[in-house]
């Protein structure tokens, strides 16, 4: 009878659009003036509705359905009906509690007169949630001995098994360079995420020593604290074990307290174990021991939390959806706007093939991996977003064909990510651009602990963005960065604003860092104030630094490294990525003439980069190894000592403007996002 029902509605609606008859009654979605097809979704439906109207009628015989995966069955029926016309999936005010993710099959797919659009009603604030409600808390018994009595009594329980909660996840070896993960079970209050019970609660521990070698699996530790976590079955630690560009999470398989020392299963920390490397324990009940963190074991079905001072008796939602809160499936013209999209244990959006698809002023957070993620197709547009609190990574998106040098058109736009990296810290970027011709523009990257955009592949284009606050947590690192491949070239920076980049790490933080012999790079137009080192050219050829104003660099404006030493360690691997293009084809050779002959030319040399018609502002210059000095092409550098000369906050370029030889700049309220 349901099924009937439904085509019926479904044949009134092909019907009356059919015969062009506009419809007048005020909650009519059809109109053939419009010519769209709007589906209203409602917390006030039922998924036995049509869809067909904004509110219940008067009957309440129909109206909204209750459901977005609801009305994506409707939209889904339209298409294979022959509905041609837009279609509009309307949701009204609320908070959408989603069991599984939801999926945007092909068949939804719109064309360039005819989208299909998934999106809230105007001006209301519409929520997709992959959690749950949790208002059922109790004061906990099971902690006591293992929770200091001065602070027990703080700590609430939930009952996982009671609420249906079947699982609540693991900690798993997440980091660089292994595979994602999917995050365990998180705690939310008021929509922020809380802390994992963590030691210590800030900062970092020391590795003591490694009396073993560094590639063993044990370290030892200072001090007391460990003897405390006797009675946890599954320690883990996260740590900038070696290096403190790459972050990894270990499982403790011993504790010797009398010896001090910790043993580890495999995998071991990456890069091995180094004394003074970092770290942290993670979910001990022992050290749940501040507001605002929590603990959860699988075995008891339980999480304990203790409540920010000022957030009692608000909302508290356990994140528990194992996979994307939405996925659009090789669809074509489909346009997600306005909505709100938070607290999976996965990746926020994903966008699987596909073409002309758009993600617009969509909120992304709190997430357990990636905020967004666009696999191939292209002209694929995002837009206007704001990507923030995820746990491993803003935006990745792939596209283009490198073998054709085949552009992707992707678009990145006018979007603020921040905050990206909650769990893994290090090669998870604000934005990673991968294959050819992607474009990353006017956007604001900020408060991003290593990398805010890695570029893997050819062609793309990073304009009038802004960076601030960069890697402060990490070192040897780049606001931009490009590593390792002679064959990655094309690719341009231009016109972006980078201020307030620096890092007390290893090596410190680079404004664009074109590593281990990265090539073919332009750089220009851009401004770089407050940043440790503005460009680094980490052993690489054919790059232009131009027409570029760097201010108050700590350390340079530009630094020349020549990696004879380094890059012979890695001549396999990039010898192995050069070989995997078609270097030698017609294609290739046409754009880059350069890579024809590299192998006969002194292929480890940092040759023939061109640094050009720059002004440095208060600020050391260069930093060149001498036997790089000769293989470079320097001219029309204006370095100056004038602490007269600064950017006006209001925009303007002051009095820099007129030192820049004709080569103009572009104003500061051109970069970052525009109103």
């Amino acid at each position: 009878m349901q099924t009937r029902l439904s085509l019926l509605v479904l044949l009134t609606i092909f019907i009356v659009y059919s015969c062009k008859t506009r419809v007048t009654n005020s909650l009519s979605v059809l109109t053939t003036e419009g010519d769209t097809l709007f589906i209203y979704v409602s917390k006030e439906g039922k998924d036995e509705w049509s869809g067909q109207f904004n509110n219940p009628n008067r009957k309440r015989m129909d109206g909204p359905v209750a459901t977005p995966q609801r009305a994506i069955e409707v939209a889904t029926k339209a298409r294979q009906d022959s509905i041609t016309i837009p279609i509009v999936i309307q949701l009204s005010a609320g908070t959408y509690y989603l069991n599984s993710g939801l999926v945007i099959p092909e068949m939804v797919s719109g064309s360039e007169s005819s989208l299909t659009i998934i999106r809230s009603a105007k001006n209301q604030l519409v929520s997709l949630v992959g959690g749950q409600v949790i208002t059922d808390l109790r004061k906990s018994i099971d902690i006591l001995g293992r929770i200091d009595s001065a602070y027990a009594k703080k700590i609430t329980e939930i009952d996982a098994t009671q609420l249906g909660i079947n699982s609540l996840g693991s900690l798993e070896p997440r980091g660089f360079p292994r595979p994602q993960y999917l995050a365990p079970v998180e705690v939310f209050v008021n929509r922020k995420p809380l802390q994992i019970a963590r030691w210590p609660n800030e900062g970092w521990a020391k590795i003591n020593d490694v009396k073993k070698g560094r590639f063993g699996d044990q370290f030892s530790y200072a001090g007391s604290r460990p003897s405390r976590w006797l009675k946890e079955e599954k320690i883990w630690l996260h740590g900038f074990w070696a290096r403190d560009w790459a972050d990894s999470y270990v499982k403790v398989a011993t504790i010797d307290t009398v010896a001090n020392i910790i043993r580890t299963t495999e995998p071991h920390g990456t890069y091995g174990y180094v004394k003074g490397g970092r770290y942290c324990a993670l979910n001990i009940l022992e050290e749940l021991d501040s507001p605002g963190e929590w603990y959860f074991s699988n075995e008891e079905g339980k999480i304990y939390l203790w409540l920010p001072k000022s957030e009692n008796g608000t909302e508290i939602i356990v994140s528990l959806l194992s996979e994307p809160l939405l996925v659009l499936q090789n669809t074509v013209f489909v346009k997600v706007e306005n909505l709100t999209l938070e607290m999976t244990r996965a990746t926020g959006v994903k966008v699987n093939k596909g073409k002309h698809n758009t993600l617009e002023n969509l909120q992304i957070r709190n997430t357990g991996n990636l905020g967004i993620q666009v696999m191939g197709g292209n002209q694929n547009t995002i837009s206007n977003c704001k990507v923030y609190n995820t746990g491993e990574g803003g935006v990745h998106i792939t596209g283009g064909n490198r073998d054709s040098l085949t552009v992707a058109g992707h678009l990145v736009y006018n979007s603020e990510i921040y905050n990206t990296n909650r769990w893994v810290k290090t090669y998870s970027p604000g934005i990673q651009a991968e294959g050819v011709g992607i474009t990353v523009r006017n956007n604001y990257l900020h408060s991003i602990p290593h990398m805010a955009i890695r570029l893997l592949g050819n062609e793309h284009i990073i304009e009038y963005n802004e960076f601030a606050k960069i890697g402060e947590e990490t070192g040897d690192a780049g606001a931009i960065y490009i590593g390792k491949d002679w064959a990655m070239r094309g690719n341009i920076i231009r016109n972006n604003y980078f201020h307030d980049i620096n890092s007390k790490y290893h090596r410190g933080m680079m404004g664009v860092y074109l590593d281990d012999l990265a090539s073919g790079t332009r750089i220009e137009g851009n401004i770089f104030e407050n940043v440790q080192r503005g460009v680094v050219i980490g052993g690489g050829r054919d790059n232009i630094v131009k027409n570029n104003l760097f201010q108050s660099s700590r350390s340079s404006a530009v630094r020349i490294e020549y990696r004879q030493a380094t890059a012979a360690r890695a001549e396999a691997q990039l010898r192995k990525r050069l070989e995997s293009v078609p270097y030698l084809s017609k294609i290739w050779q046409r754009k880059y003439p350069e890579l024809v002959t590299v192998l006969q030319d002194d292929p480890l040399a940092p040759k023939n980069n061109i640094i050009e018609d720059n002004i440095i502002v208060n600020s050391k210059w260069l930093e060149i190894a001498n036997q790089a000095k000769p293989l470079q092409k320097m001219d029309n550098n204006n370095i100056i000592n004038d602490t007269n000369l600064r950017l006006d906050q209001a925009g303007e370029l002051s009095n820099i403007a007129d030192l820049m030889k004709g080569n103009s700049l572009v104003p500061l309220e051109k970069m970052g996002i525009q109103k």
